[in-house]
């Protein structure tokens, strides 16, 4: 079946006599009952640090700053103001009440669907209330609705087909206005989050879908959003060097190998939007290797598909090609051959295909609504019958789907139980219970080291489970093996020197190796104003009788602590000068905690 441009759609629903505003509506009621489970969430994951623990959010200069600076939101290494901008405001709205996040969350993911539905209108295809609904229904965007923080790939959309929209006036009635106007909508895009930075490409198809070809006009006008989008996209690469210029270089999978398993990822993207069972913020390492012939089976299947699709064209149509090109170009950037950090914990994350997945349904909706449309009177209900069914069974999912993200402990355990092999669903849900359930947590750390032996984090805090329950000498165990496997993490040496020099149990205690541990951790840039530094280096030296060079540095830490106010550390380091002015050594008191 071919379908073609027109001007006008037929659609069943798009023709009654209030379809312009009972589509909207509908969408908007369906998106808020479907996502009922989320509006009375949580804050998830990173949501704590980026906005309950933003300082920027509750200043009234933020808004500024934003827009001025750069690495000053937590967690955040790139330039996305226009994001945190609408946080700002949101903050103001609601402060910490999560229900006025996830509620602006799930209106601008009703209106990303309406947008799509006016999108589909206006090239005249049948079946835009289909396609609209399909996309507001998919549970593979819940994880893109659901999490507050996520916000910024909802606004990305948005102002992505506004751009769509803007373009398409400047093609149809001329003007510079219009041009404007979608260079803007671009550059907000960009500025909300890099994920459009193939929407010039995205033009492109659009042009060539509408008309067979690409114009001169249609060059000139793709070349000028390109120009917006790759200066931004610069800016933001520029942003993310200054941000981590002083972290540890992250090790990159060979190209070769990042190519063989950019091919698996796809597939697996493709998995879930058309079955869309076991989602989960994590998937399981996917362990491709280049050198196996095998694995680049997936990356070559791409190509028979993409020739069929495109030798079949003059029979079914230009719309199918244009889909499956316009899908694989909108995932070509996070299948890991441009790498990220993301993909040291999962090869793939479901909100990462909300733009791609856009052309998917509108072609799924087109088709359905074409062979829909075709029927009249009750035969045109019954054609509808089994798009209404599965428009009910995805609604299904996706309401139960929501409710795994109305808290953290929720979530991480469903993420445990979709991909058990995952070591960062294991360590996330490790941390989740590290104050309500130790011994649980206790148990997750344990599996994320085995999954993931140089998983830092998770041996760092395993240790200070164990020395919260006294197992001071378990505790000696777990970073010892860091060590002997190369732990190069400046937290397992400044616990493990802790143990070595002040353990309450004396069988552990190893003076000198501990002395050696803190003066690598006093190299560390941070060491300098760091009290607690001081702390350990005076505890170790005492350990080993160096009483005079003890006490002058723990009254070196003592300063910094007093200037800094941190009176923990005060009054660990006053204790700390009694005993070294009496030639006694510093001992941990029992449970502590590093």
């Amino acid at each position: 079946m071919k379908i073609a441009p027109k001007q006008k759609s037929s659609s069943i629903v798009s023709n009654w006599p209030v379809g312009k505003i009972a589509v909207p509506v509908l969408l908007v009621v369906a998106a808020i009952v479907i996502y009922l489970p989320a509006m009375g969430g949580s804050f998830l994951w990173d949501d704590e640090i980026s906005i309950i623990k933003n300082d920027l959010l509750r200043q009234a200069d933020g808004l500024w700053l934003f827009w001025t600076t750069i690495g000053t939101v937590p967690l955040e290494e790139h330039y996305w103001p226009i994001t945190y901008s609408a946080l700002w405001l949101e903050w103001r709205l609601w402060g910490e009440a999560a229900v006025g996040f996830h509620a602006v969350n799930v209106i601008l993911h009703a209106i990303v669907g309406i947008q799509i539905w006016r999108l589909m209108r206006r090239l005249g295809l049948p079946g835009a209330w289909l396609a609209a609904a399909l996309f507001v229904a998919h549970p593979v965007n819940v994880e893109a609705v659901a999490w507050v923080i996520s916000i910024k790939g909802l606004l990305a959309a948005l102002f992505f087909l506004l751009c769509i929209e803007f373009y398409m006036n400047h093609e149809e009635r001329g003007g510079r206005t219009w041009m404007i106007l979608a260079a803007t909508a671009a550059a907000a895009a960009m500025l909300s989050k890099s994920s459009p930075v193939m929407l010039p490409v995205a033009l492109g198809i659009l042009a060539w879908y509408r008309r067979g070809r690409l114009e001169k006009n249609d060059w000139a006008g793709v070349a000028l959003i390109a120009e917006v989008v790759i200066v931004l996209a610069f800016v933001d690469l520029w942003v993310v060097r200054q941000v981590l210029k002083d972290a540890p270089p992250a090790a990159i999978p060979p190209l070769a190998d990042r190519l063989a398993q950019a091919g698996w990822t796809f597939w697996l993207y493709v998995e879930k939007l058309l079955w869309p069972l076991n989602l989960s913020p994590f998937y399981p390492p996917l362990r491709v290797s280049a050198a196996r012939v095998a694995d680049w089976i997936p990356l070559a299947a791409i190509l028979p598909v993409t020739a069929g699709l495109w030798l079949a064209r003059r029979r079914i149509g230009r719309g199918p090609v244009a889909c499956w090109v316009y899908y694989g170009v909108m995932l070509g950037p996070i299948l890991g051959i441009v790498y990220f950090s993301f993909l040291r914990l999962s090869p793939a994350g479901d909100r990462y295909q909300y733009l791609a997945m856009i052309a998917p349904v509108a072609g799924a909706g087109a088709l359905a609504g074409a062979w829909i449309e075709r029927g009249a009177g009750r035969a045109r209900i019954a054609r509808a019958a089994p798009a209404v069914a599965v428009l009910a069974a995805l609604a299904s999912l996706t309401f139960r789907q929501a409710g795994i993200y109305r808290d953290q402990e929720t979530l991480f355990r469903h993420a445990v139980a979709v991909a058990p092999d995952s070591a960062e669903a294991q360590y996330d849900l490790a941390t989740t219970l590290l104050r309500t359930n130790p011994a649980e947590a206790e148990k997750y750390y344990a599996e994320t080291v085995r999954l993931k032996p140089d998983h830092w984090a998770a041996v760092c805090n395993l240790g200070i489970l164990q020395l919260s329950q006294d197992r001071f000498a378990d505790a000696a165990r777990t970073y010892q093996q860091a060590l002997d496997r190369g732990c190069p993490d400046t937290g397992v040496f400044q616990n493990y020197a802790w143990i070595l020099a002040a353990s309450p149990e004396p069988g552990v205690r190893k003076p000198q190796q501990a002395l050696e541990l803190a003066n690598r951790v006093m190299q560390e840039p941070r060491a300098k104003t760091d009290p607690e530094v001081y702390s350990l280096l005076a505890a170790a030296q005492a350990a080993n009788g160096r009483f005079d060079e003890a006490l002058d540095m723990a009254r070196q830490g003592r300063q910094i602590a007093l200037e800094t106010r941190q009176y923990d550390s005060i009054r660990k380091l006053v204790e700390m000068i009694g005993l070294f002015m009496d030639r006694q050594p510093y001992v941990l008191p029992r449970e502590s905690v590093l």
